[in-house]
């Protein structure tokens, strides 16, 4: 298929009209590499404002360009360029409306000449200068310069479930007076795998055009372009479950194809050469990366499983495969000349072609491995795991056969010491705004309790407190006390601790041990605001009440609010609603907006697919039957938001596994007459089995109702009440979504 395409909105601003619905303002902690295809290191001299987040702000200051150190990382939209060893962020800057799933460093890439001097370029010198390239999930690709100043920017063409996991470039290389300069760069933009579509793109430096030059589609696991400007693309018959009616051919289970497609960005449809070949890896075990060899052109590596195969892509063979150590799927590895470096739980694997065992063994404190990358090449090495970044030494590091150690001083500490960028682990958990959102604190499955900086003059570095609990946190609540001294964070935990954590003297209780019975919600209400609710996995509704002079609390009652569904028919496919029925989230009715009796309301969602509203006596502050259940969802409802707004009244919303958000409305004075007023769907857009997980309801300041809600895969979708549209959908996570606030005072949504 050839489609020219001179790229309309090639220099338009990369901000669509969802901007005025959505701004990012911030971003906290370091971004996975989970899903990225490619990091670049930043060897290379770059500009940057040491203290800007302004992406319109010019950068000036110069950052030494020799240091090993730098790392430029994506965290949703953005990019982060950290120093891992002064753990100092140096620049935070938007480029993408959605996740950037691919970043290169284009000076890393090997060039192809288009010269017919080529031969000779050897006696040139290079002019080329170092520049990005970035692509979004939804199919953005942006070129940027050393300093992140963009220089294109095209949107792939609109087709069925656009989702970009992974980017190849090939720079081609003109010699004009003896000086290399880069005349344009091929890309190859590689769809999710098991049926992926590959887009050929060619991007003009001089014109600053880009051209869709082909698209090629089959049962295809990424694409690579080699330093001979070859495609190369495995084939295998596996994929994820649900997607194999889509597939447009289908090889032998036990079969993997290695395909090289010629010409490569110069004609509509490349001859192909196909080579088949059957790989010692359990069947339904997908291709998991395809590494280029950074010094051999024609060489590339193919990992399923533990099995690494080297392939020639020149004459389409199998030269060397080696069942690697270890346990866990290969993720990415390093591929230079004969060396793999291949990750095995603790510690790094060395391996040299031909040779079927480890020459060396690297230890380190990483965790399950995403990314590799050489930070000096032979010497230092990047790991990219769930945690955050890692850079460490191959010299001093179980030197048994290393022949990297020779003629090194190893009491250079800037090469033997290792370092490490962390602030979340594992799954972060629970989130919420200080009554101001001057702050905002957030949990992980660690334990770790961290506080940021929202000022707008902060661009979130580091956390200004941190505070370990050693339990996995799953929840947590700000106080809504504007008082310094009563400045307290409410904290659940997986075992059932009800713990808290007081800002000033950084110290942390336990208020309650809810019989190891996990907490997933809290929240604060009542007219004094100084009701505690908390719902458990057991569900169990709780109450508590604080006293703000003697800072101590008090449990008035327990009730189990959802209860299982014990012999009836029902799908189990989620959950565990047959033995109990999970609360998954709660809220008060708005502040003074309460029945005709004047009594506190609770609202929560459950496991059971229901959600249930309970009135509070504000004497007794004892509960009742709850006065009504709302039903009409299928699966288990994950989050529930209750807001009073001028023009709409009282409003209802939940959210649920069946991809659906419901929203109700009620009078102020009949709170037992709900009437659902809308539903929306978040299936079309997402593609794939999803849930959505969380919800909030916000009331802009131009009076705009709008519900967002979050999905366990990274989607963010906000949907307009008067209008019941959508209005935004994006997937700004790499991983779920599990938490998702905002504060009133100040408009600010965090997630």
């Amino acid at each position: 298929m050839d489609q020219n395409n001179n790229n309309n909105n090639n220099n338009n601003n990369n901000d669509d009209n969802e901007q005025s619905i959505v701004t990012l303002l911030h971003s906290y902690g370091v971004g996975s590499a989970r899903y990225l295809s490619f990091i670049p290191t930043n060897n290379n001299a770059i500009n940057i404002c040491p203290t800007s987040h302004d992406p319109n702000n010019s950068i000036q200051n110069e950052i030494d360009p020799s240091s090993n150190h730098l790392i430029t990382l994506s965290i949703g939209s953005s990019v982060s360029v950290w120093n891992v060893q002064s753990q100092q962020r140096l620049l935070f800057k938007r480029l993408h409306q959605d996740i950037i799933t691919c970043l290169i460093n284009l000076s890393h890439v090997s060039p192809y000449s288009s010269s017919s001097s080529s031969s000779s370029s050897s006696s040139s010198s290079s002019s080329c200068k170092p520049m990005y390239i970035s692509a979004s999930y939804s199919g953005e690709i942006g070129v940027w310069d050393k300093s992140w100043n963009k220089i294109g920017f095209y949107r792939l063409p609109e087709r069925k479930s656009i989702k970009v996991m992974h980017l190849s470039v090939h720079p081609l290389i003109q010699i004009i007076d003896n000086q290399e300069e880069i005349e344009s760069i091929n890309i190859a933009v590689s769809s999710e795998a098991a049926n992926c579509t590959i887009f050929i793109i060619n991007y003009n430096l001089s014109s600053s055009l880009f051209k869709l030059v082909s698209i090629q589609e089959g049962l295809n696991f990424f694409a690579e372009i080699n330093q001979e400007n070859k495609l190369v693309t495995i084939q295998q018959n596996v994929g994820k479950a649900g997607f194999e009616h889509d597939r447009t051919e289908h090889i032998e289970d036990d079969k993997v194809s290695l395909v090289v497609y010629q010409g490569v960005g110069t004609m509509e449809s490349p001859a192909r050469k196909k080579y088949q070949f059957t790989f010692d890896s359990p069947l339904g075990v997908e291709c998991a990366v395809v590494v280029k060899n950074k010094s051999i052109s024609n060489q590339m590596a193919v990992v399923i499983g533990r099995t690494i195969a080297v392939m020639d892509t020149l004459n389409a063979q199998c030269l060397w495969r080696v069942k690697c150590e270890g346990h866990g799927v290969i993720k990415d590895i390093i591929f230079d000349g004969a060396t793999l470096i291949v990750p095995n739980s603790s510690k790094l694997l060395v391996y040299q072609f031909g040779i079927n065992h480890p020459i060396q063994t690297i230890k380190s404190e990483h965790g399950a491995v995403y990314a590799l990358q050489w930070a000096i090449r032979n010497q230092r090495i990047w790991i990219f795991d769930e945690a955050g970044v890692h850079n460490i030494s191959m010299i001093n590091n179980n030197n048994q056969n290393n022949q990297n150690n020779q003629n090194i001083n190893n009491n250079d500490n800037n090469l033997v010491d290792s370092f490490k960028l962390i602030h979340y682990q594992i799954t972060c958990c629970g989130v919420d705004f200080n009554h101001d959102a001057s702050m905002v604190a957030g949990g992980d499955f660690f334990g770790n309790l961290l506080i940021w900086s929202s000022r707008d003059d902060n661009i979130g570095e580091a956390p200004i407190k941190t505070h370990s609990f050693g339990i996995p946190i799953r929840c947590l609540t700000w106080s809504l006390n504007q008082k310094e001294d009563r400045n307290i964070i409410m904290v659940g935990t997986m075992d059932g601790g009800l713990m808290c954590f007081d800002f000033i003297k950084e110290e942390s209780c336990l208020i309650a041990n809810l019989d190891n019975d996990a907490i997933t919600c809290l929240q604060w209400g009542g007219s004094n605001r100084d009701l505690l609710a908390a719902g458990t996995t057991g569900g169990n509704l709780y109450l508590f009440q604080y006293n703000q002079e003697t800072n101590t609390f008090k449990l008035l009652w327990r009730k189990l609010a959802h209860k299982p569904h014990i012999g009836k028919e029902q799908d189990l496919k989620f959950g565990s609603i047959n033995k109990f029925a999970e609360i998954w989230s709660l809220t008060f009715s708005p502040p003074y907006q309460h029945d005709d009796n004047n009594n506190i309301m609770i609202a929560t969602c459950s496991e059971d697919q229901t959600t249930a509203i309970w009135e509070l006596e504000e004497q007794e502050k004892e509960p009742c039957q709850s006065i009504k259940v709302l039903t009409g969802h299928s699966l288990a409802v994950t989050c529930v938001d209750w807001i009073h707004t001028n023009e709409m009244g009282n409003i209802l919303a939940t959210c649920a596994d069946d991809h659906t958000i419901r929203v109700w409305k009620t009078s102020t004075t009949n709170v037992e007459n709900w009437e659902e007023i809308g539903i929306f769907k978040t299936t079309d857009d997402v593609g794939e089995w999803h849930t959505v997980t969380y919800l909030s309801l916000i009331e802009c300041e131009n009076g705009r109702v709008v519900v967002a809600c979050s999905t366990q895969n990274g989607w963010l979708f906000i949907f307009d009440l008067k209008s019941m549209t959508k209005v935004f959908s994006k997937r700004i996570h790499l991983g779920s979504i599990e938490g998702l606030k905002w504060n009133r005072l100040k408009n600010r949504v965090k997630y």
